[in-house]
C-alpha cells in the first residue's frame, strides 16, 4: 500500500513538473481564491484599438485561469463588470468620474464605480498596463484600486541581437527575433516576450 502510494505520488510530481516549463513566467494565471474579484461577471471595452482589445483578452485569460470564470463581453454593464478604456472614453461614458488629469502618458488608474471596476489608461498602452496590474493584484490579493504613472517616459531592456541570431547581450540562447541574416520566420516567442515586457509596464 505504501509503495503504491509513493509510486503514484512520484508519478504525479513528474507530470506536474513536466507540465511547468517556465515559459509563461509570472503570467501562468494559476487558480487563486479572491472573493472581491469573483464578484465581477462582465467586461466592457470602450474603444476599438488593437492594444485595448489585447487588454480585454488578457483580463479574460486571467479571470479564466485564476478564478475559473468566463467574463461576458457586453456593451453596457448590467452586473459588476471590468470596464476598460482610455481617460477620454471614460470621461464620455462616466462624466461623474473626476481627476482623470492625474493619469499620465502610459499611466493608469484602477477605480471602483457603481459596482464595477474601471481600468482607465492615459492612453491605449496605459489600459494594457492597468489590465496587467489588476491581474497581479488579484493573484496577490492586494487592494484593487490604484493610480500608477511610469517613473520614466522611455523604458527598455538591454539586449543586443545580431541578424545572424547570435546574442551579445540579453537572455540566453539564440535570438528569437533574427536568424541567418533576416527576421525569424516564427515570431511566436517574440510575441510571448513582448507580453512579458508589457506586463511590467
Amino acid at each position: 500500500m505504501t509503495k503504491s502510494f509513493t509510486s503514484i505520488l512520484i508519478l504525479l510530481t513528474a507530470v506536474a513538473a513536466s507540465a511547468e516549463t517556465g515559459r509563461d513566467a509570472w503570467l501562468r494565471y494559476v487558480p487563486v481564491r479572491n472573493q472581491e474579484a469573483e464578484t465581477y461577471r462582465e467586461v466592457v471595452v470602450l474603444g476599438h484599438s488593437e492594444v485595448v482589445r489585447t487588454a480585454e483578452e488578457e483580463v479574460m485569460r486571467g479571470f479564466r485561469g485564476m478564478l475559473g470564470r468566463e467574463l461576458r463581453v457586453v456593451a453596457r454593464p448590467s452586473r459588476p463588470a471590468i470596464v476598460l478604456g482610455t481617460a477620454a472614453y471614460i470621461k464620455q461614458t462616466f462624466p461623474e468620474i473626476q481627476r482623470l488629469d492625474r493619469i499620465g502618458v502610459d499611466g493608469f488608474q484602477l477605480v471602483r464605480h457603481s459596482g464595477s471596476l474601471l481600468i482607465i489608461g492615459g492612453n491605449d498602452s496605459g489600459v494594457l498596463y492597468g489590465a496587467f496590474s489588476l491581474l497581479r493584484r488579484i493573484a496577490l490579493r492586494q487592494p484593487m484600486e490604484a493610480l500608477e504613472n511610469p517613473s520614466a517616459p522611455i523604458r527598455w531592456t538591454n539586449e543586443w541581437d545580431n541578424l545572424d541570431g547570435i546574442i551579445e547581450r540579453g537572455y540566453g540562447g539564440r535570438s528569437i527575433f533574427f536568424a541567418d541574416g533576416d527576421v525569424a520566420g516564427d515570431l511566436t516567442r517574440a510575441k510571448e516576450y513582448a507580453r512579458l515586457l508589457a506586463s511590467l509596464g
